[in-house]
């Protein structure tokens, strides 16, 4: 019989390390009951004083002999590696001397202990009770108490349906004050009622998805996007839309699909009231070939800068005062405006205040006597005191602007006196 339990004990530990090569995909649930059900045989080692006529001699009905045993049992899983049990159980018992059959009862309180983590393991258990012989020729006796001690492996098959197979050693009542020594050998399983679990949820970047369904848990999304972001709203996610501010199309990476620019002016189709020709931004599109801002379809004078009043024309009192103004003249090598040039200042200023509209550009020029840089710093000087002469009369100086040209720009040639009088002049010009 000893062999028969180093053996037993032997196959549960290899069956125990054979389990732990499967990855454990589960682990007993904290918390749960479970009830049990476990069927074997109890070995009778050594003489069992257990029964009221049990004698040695054989005189009696003689001793209880080994016997099946079926078991119930109701358990607490306190811990995925700890669990308590109360255990009652059925043993049909014959007498060593007659054989009759007897009835014996068993009841017991365990602690079972996992060796290791997971859904299988390898287990320890040790408890205590008694025996109740209740019927039979070996007459009513109790056999209290007992202890016991084993080992076992236990496998979940489902979350909530257990294997278990195990060996236990019984301590009980024994002829002369000495224990009995029982061996049980027994198999079953263990169905578990798990309290309610509420899991809790993740949701790392709080935009109402859980981690395990969001696909960028770590920034907030819609949950139409499964939790990235998507700024546009477009339905493509910020890190693949190649314009995230811009709702677009999908098949464009999120881009909007490009309108039209067929003068490519920038100015779309849609909104150019000149497609076909290239125009300005500032006149929808359409050209100013004079740049008066009148675009060249409404304009009536298309070559020369003109107001808009009059249809992109020059009134002829304002063209007068357009090119070369003759009669403004200056103290020779100086800035200084000459009297005699007054009359014809003032008729140009008479002419700029009825225009309020009028813009006007004061060039001035030289001829070539002397050295270049000091002709260049006298046309811009000149400028500057014909600008400054209108606006002491009352032009606003944001309506005119000057530049000094010196002698880059002749109009005839300064080999002969009238030549360099010709070059020495003030034009005007109109802008916009």
């Amino acid at each position: 019989m000893l062999r028969t339990t180093h053996i037993l004990f032997g196959s549960t530990i290899l069956l125990a390390s054979l389990s732990q090569s499967r990855p454990a995909s589960a682990e007993y649930p904290s918390g749960s009951l479970y009830v049990g059900v476990s069927g074997g045989y109890n070995l009778r080692l050594v003489d069992w004083e257990f029964g009221t006529y049990v004698r040695r001699d054989g005189t009696a009905p003689g001793q209880a002999k080994s016997s099946p045993i079926g078991m119930l049992r109701l358990g607490y899983q306190i811990i995925p590696r700890l669990a308590i049990e109360l255990e009652g159980g059925y043993l049909p018992i014959q007498a060593s001397y007659d054989n009759a059959l007897n009835h014996a009862l068993k009841a017991e309180l365990n602690v079972l202990f996992h060796l290791l983590g997971g859904g299988w393991t390898p287990f320890v258990l040790v408890g205590g009770g008694g025996y109740q012989m209740y019927n039979g020729s070996l007459g009513m006796d109790w056999d209290f108490p007992a202890f016991h001690g084993g080992l076992g492996l236990r496998g979940l098959l489902a979350s909530w349906l257990a294997l278990r197979i195990e060996g236990r050693g019984v301590l009980s009542d024994g002829f002369d004050g000495k224990f009995s020594r029982n061996v049980e050998i027994l198999a079953g399983l263990d169905l578990f009622f798990s309290p309610k679990v509420v899991k809790k949820v993740l949701d790392r970047d709080g935009d109402g998805l859980p981690d395990e369904e969001d696909r960028c848990p770590g920034e907030a999304g819609p949950r139409t996007t499964r939790g990235c972001p998507d700024r546009d709203r477009d339905l493509v996610i910020d890190s693949k839309d190649k314009c995230p501010d811009e709702p677009g199309k999908r098949e464009l990476d999120g881009c909007p699909e490009k309108e039209k620019d067929s003068d490519g002016d920038g100015v779309l189709d849609s909104e150019d009231k000149c497609p076909d020709a290239a125009g300005k931004p500032e006149l929808e599109g359409c050209p100013d070939g004079d740049n008066d801002g009148v675009p060249d379809a409404e304009d009536k004078c298309p070559d020369l800068p003109g107001l808009k009043e009059h249809e992109g024309c020059l009134p002829e009192e304002v063209a007068k005062f357009t090119g070369a103004i003759k009669g403004i003249t200056f103290k020779t090598g100086k800035a200084d405006i000459t009297k005699k040039s007054y009359p014809v200042l003032d008729a140009a200023l008479q002419v700029i205040q009825e225009y309020p509209s009028l813009r006007l550009k004061i060039e001035g020029h030289t001829d070539n006597v002397g050295k270049a840089a000091k002709n260049q710093t006298l046309s811009e000087a000149r400028a500057e005191a014909v600008k400054t002469y209108l606006v002491d009369k009352g032009v606003d100086d944001k309506r005119l602007e000057t530049a000094g040209y010196g002698d880059t720009q002749p109009k005839e040639s300064n080999k002969t006196p009238k030549g360099r009088a010709a070059n020495r002049r003030i034009e005007f010009t109109v802008i916009q």
